[in-house]
C-alpha cells in the first residue's frame, strides 16, 4: 500500500481525484471521531471532517515531505474544533454538562473500561494536543493509527526498540494530562481503552460529503477552513518568533549599552538609512518596511488576495534558473501555495524588518526571496509593490 506521502504527491502532481479521494477514505474516521468526541455533536462534527479536508486539498502542495499527515489532519481538527467552539459555547458548555452528568449516573453499571473512555472521550483530544511533539505523534501512531511499532520506528527514524519505549513514555504523560482534567478512573486499562475506541469507522454517507464538499464547499466551510489556517499560520509565527524575540531582547541590550558609552551617537545613521533606500526609488523606508509587515503576515496566513494586492502584474518568477510570468491576482491564487512555499515563508519570519538590502532595481526582502520596488503608477508617491519572487 502506498504511503500518504506519496499519495498526497500523485494528488499534487497529477491533480488526482482517486488519490484524495483515497487520503478522506483512510482518515475521515479518524478526523470525525476526534471532532465528535470534543463537540459531542454528529452534524458538527461531519462539518468540521469536511473543512478539514477542503483545507488539505489546499494546502497538500505545500506540506513538507517529512510531515506526519495524521499529526496535521489532528491539529487542523483541533483548531476547528477550537473556532467552531467560539461560535457556540455555550451551547457547547450544556451538552458537555449533560454528557458528563450521563457519564456520573452510569458509572455503576458500566465495566472499567466503559467507564474510562466515558470519562476520557471528550478530554483526549485537548491532552493529546498539549503534549509535546515527540509525545503527540507516538500516541497519534500507535492508538490513532493503529501502526506497528516497528511501522513507529520508520515513520519517526528510530528504532524499534526505540519506537517503544517513545510510546511507553507518551502514554504516561498522557496519563498526566487527564488527571490534570478531572479524569478520576484508574488509567491502568488506558491502552487498551486506546487501542480499541479510537479511529472509529466514518459514517458511509460521510466519505461522499466530504468529497462532495471539496468540489463545491459551502461559504461556512470556507469562512472555518480559513479560520484553521490562519491559526495554522499563527502557530507558524510564535515557533518563529520565540527565538527572534530572545535574539532581539540580546541586541537590545547590546544597542544600550554602545549607547551608555557612544553618547554621541546621532541622526546621521538614520539618514544614512534613508539615503540607502533612495536608491531604490524610496524617499523614506517606512512604506517598504510597512509592506514587508504585511507581506510576511498575508502570506503565511494564506490570504492570496491582500498578497495579490501589494504586488505588480505581471508579477516575475524565478525558479532554478527559469523565469516565468503572473499575469493576473486569479493566477496568483491558483499558484499561491507553490510560490509561498514554507521555505519562502520560513524566510520571510526571519528576516529583520529594517536594515533591507536597497539597489537601484529596488529592496531586496528576506534575502533576495521578495523583491520591492516603487509602483510606476504612484508617481512621486513612490508606491512600494512586489516586483519578483526568487522560490528557495
Amino acid at each position: 500500500m502506498k504511503s500518504d506521502h506519496e499519495v498526497i504527491q500523485a494528488y499534487v502532481d497529477d491533480g488526482s481525484d482517486s488519490a484524495f479521494a483515497e487520503l478522506v477514505r483512510r482518515h475521515a474516521g479518524t478526523v470525525y471521531g476526534s471532532a465528535l468526541r470534543q463537540l459531542q455533536n454528529p452534524h458538527a462534527a461531519e462539518e468540521i471532517c469536511q473543512t478539514v479536508f477542503i483545507l488539505l486539498s489546499k494546502k497538500a502542495s505545500s506540506l513538507r515531505s517529512g510531515t506526519l499527515l495524521i499529526g496535521w489532519l489532528m491539529q487542523a481538527t483541533r483548531y476547528a474544533v477550537l473556532d467552531h467552539r467560539k461560535t457556540e459555547h455555550r451551547r457547547f458548555q450544556r451538552e458537555t454538562a449533560a454528557f458528563e452528568m450521563t457519564t456520573l449516573n452510569s458509572d455503576a453499571t458500566q465495566d472499567e473500561e466503559s467507564t474510562l473512555w466515558m470519562q476520557l472521550s471528550p478530554r483526549l483530544d485537548e491532552a493529546v494536543g498539549d503534549l509535546g511533539e515527540l509525545d503527540r505523534q507516538a500516541i497519534w501512531l500507535r492508538f490513532f493509527q493503529h501502526k506497528s511499532l516497528a511501522e513507529i520506528g520508520q515513520a519517526l527514524g528510530c528504532a524499534e526498540d526505540a519506537a517503544r519505549k517513545r510510546v511507553a513514555r507518551a502514554l504516561e504523560r498522557l496519563q498526566q494530562e487527564l488527571r490534570k482534567r478531572g479524569v478520576s478512573s484508574p488509567l491502568s486499562s488506558l491502552p487498551a481503552v486506546l487501542g480499541t475506541q479510537l479511529s472509529p469507522a466514518a459514517p458511509p454517507q460521510l466519505i461522499e460529503a466530504t468529497l462532495g464538499a471539496i468540489a463545491k464547499p459551502t461559504a461556512s466551510s470556507l469562512v472555518l477552513a480559513e479560520q484553521v489556517a490562519k491559526q495554522f499560520a499563527l502557530a507558524t509565527l510564535k515557533s518563529w518568533l520565540a527565538p527572534t524575540l530572545a535574539c532581539g531582547l540580546l541586541l537590545c541590550g547590546t544597542l544600550w549599552t554602545i549607547y551608555q558609552f557612544e553618547s554621541d551617537s546621532s541622526p546621521p545613521a538614520l539618514e544614512a538609512l534613508a539615503s540607502d533606500y533612495r536608491r531604490a526609488g524610496f524617499p523614506r523606508p517606512d512604506p517598504v518596511h510597512e509592506l514587508f509587515r504585511k507581506l510576511r503576515e498575508d502570506a503565511v496566513a494564506g490570504n492570496h488576495q491582500a498578497v495579490a494586492a501589494i504586488c505588480q502584474f505581471p508579477l516575475k518568477i524565478n525558479n532554478e534558473g527559469r523565469t516565468s510570468w503572473i499575469q493576473t491576482p486569479a493566477e496568483l491564487a491558483s499558484r499561491f501555495d507553490s510560490i509561498f512555499t514554507p521555505g519562502v515563508c520560513g524566510i520571510l519570519l526571519k528576516s529583520p524588518l529594517q536594515g533591507l538590502l536597497c539597489t537601484p532595481q529596488g529592496v531586496a526582502v528576506g534575502d533576495g526571496a521578495v523583491w520591492v520596488a516603487p509602483d510606476p503608477k504612484s508617481g512621486d508617491q513612490a508606491k512600494p509593490v512586489v516586483i519578483a519572487i526568487n522560490l528557495q
